[in-house]
């Protein structure tokens, strides 16, 4: 379908990282852009970053765990810009939540759920409609190595970070001849908060020296997402070296 109206995508997890990126590089190419995240302060900073760069960017603070305000705060966002033609859903949940599997209890695990798979569900519910009305549209979800191979440090993250990756499949498989494509970036390796890397140069030595080669540039995961949007050939694509993750996250 061609249209010749601004497009929007809704960034749900909009950090100073990946989400960052993705702003740059969707609305350095006519996107107009919703970041989605719980610091207002950030959001707004993030908002008169992009400005400076010619992009526009929207902020709207809400917490992926409020799932009705979630939903409400895309619908608002899907009114107030006629669509949101592209859904990028990458939070990330607090390394303090991680449980490795002998202590994974209900509540571990639906925590992690609510942050990967539920919250996912919620957004895709709240945009969806429209993407099947216009027939276009695109589902983005960012994910971690641990939903494809077991690391028991991260275990209980893998669990709801496999259900994400499997729902990013069936959801490809059940809408991309209606005109909406999903697709899921599966990060091996930690993803950079920041383009200078400030956060692992203030780490301690040893800390900086294990870190190092496992950083992912987000740039390079925002571009490979622009390209599966683009080309909507594949479902799923790994960043990162899997090799050096399974060789030293345990």
């Amino acid at each position: 379908m061609t249209t010749d109206r601004t497009k929007t995508i809704a960034i749900v997890g909009a950090g100073p990282g990946l989400g960052l990126s993705l702003a740059r590089r969707f609305g350095s190419n006519g996107y107009r852009v919703a970041l989605l995240a719980r610091t207002r302060s950030r959001l707004d900073e993030h908002v008169a970053l992009l400005a400076q760069e010619g992009i526009e960017a929207s902020a709207h603070e809400v917490d992926v765990l409020d799932r009705p305000g979630l939903a409400r705060t895309l619908r608002d966002i899907e009114r107030a810009h006629e669509s949101i033609d592209v859904l990028a859903y990458s939070p990330t949940p607090l390394g303090s939540a991680l449980r490795e599997p002998e202590h994974i209890d209900v509540a571990a695990a639906m925590h992690q759920l609510e942050y990967s798979l539920l919250g996912a569900i919620e957004s895709v519910q709240a945009v969806l409609p429209g993407m099947l009305q216009r027939g276009d549209g695109a589902l983005l979800f960012t994910g971690g190595y641990s939903a494809r191979y077991p690391i028991p440090s991260h275990a209980s993250a893998g669990l709801a970070l496999a259900a994400q990756r499997n729902y990013a499949y069936v959801l490809n498989r059940s809408l991309a001849d209606r005109g909406v494509y999903a697709g899921t970036v599966t990060v091996a390796g930690l993803i950079l908060r920041s383009r200078t890397g400030d956060e692992v140069l203030a780490a301690p030595p040893e800390v900086r020296t294990a870190l190092e080669p496992l950083l992912v540039d987000p740039d390079e995961i925002a571009g490979v997402y622009w390209d599966m949007v683009a080309e909507r050939d594949r479902v799923e694509e790994i960043v990162g070296n899997p090799q050096l993750v399974e060789a030293t996250i345990k």
